[in-house]
């Protein structure tokens, strides 16, 4: 893009008295190598309008550190592009040259983060993604990246010149198995409190999201064409998919120097959303406050045009709406999961959509599979946080670690409290991802029970523990001798259950 074509686009927005604006360096290639270019459309906007963001530039990450400074000062927001360790980025993603950008992007990641820059990292979900979702969460994890977004692989602009859609990567534009898919990484990124952006919390009450409809953005690409919706990169999605043309609402004019807007057209794509309401029936529609509604781009890529005049609403709107809510219901309302269960013989601390195998250790004896630690003495505390440390950086695949104290009564004691707190506080400070079973003893941190187990992860009631009942076969076993009145999936909630155990015990007072 011209410096001129940008000139003209500011100019033309200014125009509107607006009093901010979000600059959006997006597109098919890397938006850094035009470095000079993007300060000086950046400090041209802020001449003409009050209040400038970048938010976001979206990069590669292959960038020196002083970009990488002025990113930091200048940029409300960046996006870095990145699909996980080495394997898959360098595979995806190599340099000009061929050789692997994985060490050059983790290296601006740990940069950003050393100097507290917000930052998404961007994952492209790739065909050597599936499979292989565990790994990637754990990547970003350990780096320390706390907001990553995932998004399936769109054949447009330079990806239709790659060969990257293959059998696992079809497969999954199946749009139930997609969200299905993104049912799972939700679960993974709330377990490590993650930000959750696949389950677009920020648009829920909101009727109408379309850029379009809102008037909200404003796209112009490097030949001065410019479009009312965010999808569009360039004249090569223009090739590909001709219904974006019908997106188009002005172009740059070489004779005057300015960017002409079609006015008309843009309100003709209001009327097209309108119409597609009316037909979709969406104002007598319930989920209408959770539903993102119309998206003229999706439309086209399904039917070839933006207004296909019939009712739409059957694949995408009735499977990514009860996709979400299942996923919130089952967690925080029903909340029969997490918890412990044998499948094959073998105890599993099973999630909703997500199973790790364990394997018993006490005292951290031996690390095998997912370490489910009976801790019996507390002098051993600090080498094991170490032990535990190192057994978790030498695997690629996210590890759950389940912990067990058993202590004795010459153990209850806040001198016993403070060495369990520093060791949570040691494998939550290096990213471990850990489980307390039960609840600790109300002795050992006292009047601080309540902001530790907060803090740490300690369950404060047998109710919400992991052990107050394991499965099999859908069968509830409070004890060896003890089992639920009903099957499993009988049962309507976890407090249902905890009734359940409460009626079969001598433990009320134990547990209240």
């Amino acid at each position: 893009m011209s410096f001129e074509i940008a000139k003209a686009a500011i100019d033309c927005i200014a125009k509107y008295n607006i009093k901010g604006l979000n600059l959006k360096f997006i597109g098919a290639g890397e938006n850094t190598t035009q470095f000079l270019l993007i300060k000086k459309i950046f400090y041209y906007a802020k001449k003409k309008i009050p209040s400038v963001n970048i938010n976001p530039i979206s990069t590669n990450g292959v960038i020196s550190k002083k970009i990488a400074d002025w990113l930091i000062k200048n940029a409300q927001r960046v996006q870095i592009s990145c699909d996980g360790p080495a394997f898959i980025q360098d595979k995806y993603r190599p340099l000009a040259n061929g050789t692997g950008s994985s060490k050059f992007v983790e290296k601006t990641i740990k940069y950003f983060l050393k100097k507290g820059k917000n930052f998404r990292v961007r994952v492209t979900m790739v065909d050597d993604f599936y499979g292989n979702e565990l790994n990637i969460i754990n990547y970003f994890w350990q780096l320390g990246v706390k907001d990553v977004a995932f998004g399936r692989l769109d054949i447009i602009g330079a990806a239709k010149n790659k060969s990257f859609e293959t059998k696992k990567s079809v497969k999954f534009q199946n749009l139930l198995l997609l969200y299905n898919e993104f049912k799972k990484l939700a679960e993974l990124q709330n377990e490590l409190k993650m930000q959750m952006n696949i389950l677009h919390f920020h648009q829920l009450g909101s009727t109408i999201t379309c850029a379009i409809y809102t008037r909200s953005s404003f796209v112009v690409d490097a030949y001065g064409n410019v479009s009312a919706c965010d999808r569009y990169t360039g004249p090569l999605d223009l090739r590909e998919y001709p219904f974006m043309n019908d997106l188009l609402i002005g172009s740059y004019d070489d004779k005057s120097k300015k960017i002409k807007i079609h006015v008309q057209k843009l309100k003709h794509l209001v009327k097209i959303i309108d119409n597609q309401l009316k037909l979709n029936q969406c104002e007598s529609c319930f989920l209408l406050p959770a539903c993102s509604t119309i998206c003229l781009y999706a439309l086209g890529q399904q039917y070839g045009t933006i207004d296909p005049k019939k009712r739409t609403c059957y694949e995408r709107e009735q499977i990514f709406i009860p996709a979400v809510f299942d996923y919130l219901a089952q967690h925080y309302f029903i909340n029969k999961k997490p918890c412990l269960e044998y499948k094959n013989n073998k105890l599993i601390y099973s999630l909703l959509y997500t199973d790790f195998e364990l394997t018993f250790s006490k005292n951290g004896k031996n690390l095998i599979n997912n370490p489910y630690l009976i801790i019996t003495n507390i002098s051993i505390l600090p080498k094991l946080a170490k032990k535990i440390i190192k057994y978790k950086n030498s695997r690629q695949e996210l590890t759950a670690f389940l912990i067990k104290f058993e202590l004795k009564e010459n153990n209850l004691s806040l001198r016993t409290g403070k060495r369990i707190e520093n060791f949570l506080k040691i494998l939550k400070n290096n990213h471990v991802y850990y489980k307390i079973t039960e609840p600790l003893p109300k002795q050992i941190w006292g009047i601080r029970q309540q902001v530790l187990s907060q803090e740490l992860g300690v369950p404060r009631t047998y109710k919400d523990c992991l052990e107050l009942y394991r499965i099999f076969n859908n069968k509830v076993y409070f004890s060896e001798d003890k089992i639920g009145s009903k099957k499993f999936n009988e049962y309507e909630d976890r407090d249902e259950i905890y009734q359940d155990f409460l009626s079969q015990s001598n433990l009320k007072s134990l547990v209240d």
